[in-house]
């Protein structure tokens, strides 16, 4: 045992003896759990790495001290001196080997270790398929610019080009008719979600940090789904077994992924059988796809409101195209700036 000892008491006060302390948080207050969408997966190698009976695998440099007595301290562990992760580029399959130190088991489950390195050398112990990595969103500042980033409820059919403020704040009950959003454009629509909303915003409005993490966390949620939805797309779920599995990728570049998620985040159609998505699937396997400019115009055609052709929708699908063909991640807010900017792909009404 160490001289020094350090001490945890759930108490509120300093507590511990030795090099360390602990205090217990005395602060008390509500916080809406973090976000964890962007949390990347890796590859879980641990079942590639060999198991002894009746034992958790354990590794180690080989230039370990005393290798042998320390073998026999922790029974049947074994400790290999080297994993082999390869990847074969026409399979899209990862092998993987080891090397390790020989070794002798008894009747029972204890290893015990000749002093010496004694390889066993390269043995594949399996072979595992990865699926392809995900893409993710990065076209935030995109949509911001064009939902704006409220921290109160408004509603866009009350919106005033000519107001010192653009979108007042909704002050009536809830109102499925005249579509009450908050936050980087969240729908609202139900009565539930109303009052949810209206509870936070009464309680925290001049809490600056508060409303903007509320915001965020609900675009972070909102958000995914979209992002999901384009991914599972472009890379379907296979057979993990099936021979050119890449053939059935559809290939994107960063913007016009965001570009695609951009446009369902607005529209929320379904890609499988749509205009775009038959678009994308003539171009799968392809590393660099030639699409076709004419049918991807055709695919973001989504400028119809209440019956008639919107200004206001044309303005925001000829910025989606032009990220798509230009990554371009301004926003040009005007049919005058578009024109100007020459990226009227969609005739104006």
């Amino acid at each position: 045992m160490a001289r020094n000892k350090s001490s945890f008491h759930m108490g509120d006060e300093f507590n511990g003896s030795g090099k360390k302390t602990y205090l217990k948080a005395t602060q008390h207050n509500t916080y809406v759990p973090l976000s964890q969408d962007n949390i990347k997966l890796t590859p879980d190698f641990r079942k590639c790495i060999p198991k002894a009976i009746g034992a958790m695998p354990i590794t180690s440099g080989s230039a370990m001290e005393n290798l042998g007595l320390a073998i026999r301290a922790v029974g049947s562990f074994p400790v290999i001196e080297r994993i082999i992760v390869k990847k074969d580029t026409e399979t899209n399959q990862y092998q993987t080997s080891f090397h390790i130190r020989k070794k002798n088991l008894t009747t029972g489950s204890y290893l015990y270790s000749k002093k010496g390195s004694h390889f066993q050398n390269e043995k594949t112990l399996e072979q595992i398929t990865v699926k392809p990595q995900k893409m993710e969103f990065k076209g935030k500042s995109f949509l911001v610019a064009v939902e704006k980033e409220i921290p109160y409820i408004y509603s866009t059919l009350e919106y005033d080009p000519n107001a010192e403020n653009n979108y007042p704040e909704w002050t009536g009950d809830f109102n499925s008719q005249m579509d009450l959003t908050f936050g980087i454009g969240h729908s609202i629509k139900t009565q539930e979600e109303f009052d949810y909303f209206k509870q936070k915003i009464d309680k925290f409005r001049d809490n600056e940090k508060t409303m903007t993490f509320l915001v965020n966390y609900t675009f972070n949620k909102d958000i995914k789904g979209f992002v999901d939805s384009v991914n599972d797309f472009c890379f379907p779920t296979t057979d993990s077994q099936q021979e050119n599995i890449e053939d059935q990728y559809i290939y994107l570049t960063q913007n016009q992924f965001d570009a695609i998620v951009i446009l369902l985040y607005n529209c929320g159609f379904n890609l499988k059988g749509s205009k775009l998505g038959n678009e994308l699937e003539s171009q799968k396997g392809k590393k660099n796809p030639e699409f076709n400019e004419e049918n991807i115009k055709e695919g973001f055609r989504y400028t119809v409101y209440n019956e008639s052709r919107s200004e206001g929708l044309t303005t925001r699908r000829n910025n989606e195209l032009n990220l798509f063909f230009n990554n371009d991640y301004n926003y040009y807010d005007s049919k005058e700036l578009v024109i100007q900017q020459g990226i009227g792909y969609i005739d104006y009404p």
